[in-house]
């Protein structure tokens, strides 16, 4: 199943795969899946895409600022992805990531997204730079600017109980990181 989503998109999602018995079926990332059920309507109160509800490739939905694409391409057994499957998909990743040349924030959903999604980049080129959230969710802006240059990947960790990705201030990290040449990575754990 292929990525979908506006070519010009700032913010990426990386799912793990297409649902058996829904992406699978329906041509379109989370469509007509659990996952789906709250994703798009979640986009679509963001202003992310025209339409709370997915229900098939051919639908007319369309996204704006986003795309949606996964690490593995088909619906793998028991939503279990084999390592070579991982492996044989990955190249898809990286050209869609080529190509999306106006993204600021990456989300990998999940620890195979996660995993994806950094080894993508490094085909890339990407330097990979990891920050920590400081007391107010986010790292400090002045160890962010010295750590951040072009073809920078910075990794933004959140934990369950921080509240960083909807923290004010979010809008100054990716905006340091977008002036760098860079992209911000969340880990929403």
């Amino acid at each position: 199943v292929p990525g979908f989503g506006d070519p010009a998109a700032w913010l990426l999602l990386v799912g793990l795969a297409p649902g058996a018995h829904g992406s699978n079926r329906t041509g379109r990332m989370f469509t007509r899946d659990k996952s789906g059920d709250f994703l798009y309507p979640a986009l679509h109160r963001a202003g992310l895409c025209d339409r709370p509800d997915s229900t098939h490739r051919g639908d007319g939905m369309t996204m704006t600022g986003c795309f949606i694409t996964a690490a593995v391409r088909c619906a793998p057994p028991a939503n279990k992805p084999s390592l070579q499957e991982q492996v044989r998909c990955r190249p898809y990743l990286v050209r869609e990531l080529a190509l999306l040349d106006r993204l600021k924030v990456i989300v990998p959903l999940g620890g195979i997204g996660w995993d994806a999604t950094l080894r993508s980049l490094a085909t890339l080129g990407y330097k990979v730079t990891t920050l920590y959230p400081g007391p107010d969710g986010l790292p400090e802006l002045d160890a962010l600017k010295a750590a951040v240059s072009e073809r920078t990947a910075a990794l933004f960790i959140t934990n369950p109980e921080d509240t960083g990705i909807f923290n004010p201030r979010i809008e100054d990290f990716i905006q340091v990181v977008h002036d760098a040449g860079g992209l911000t990575v969340y880990d929403q754990a």
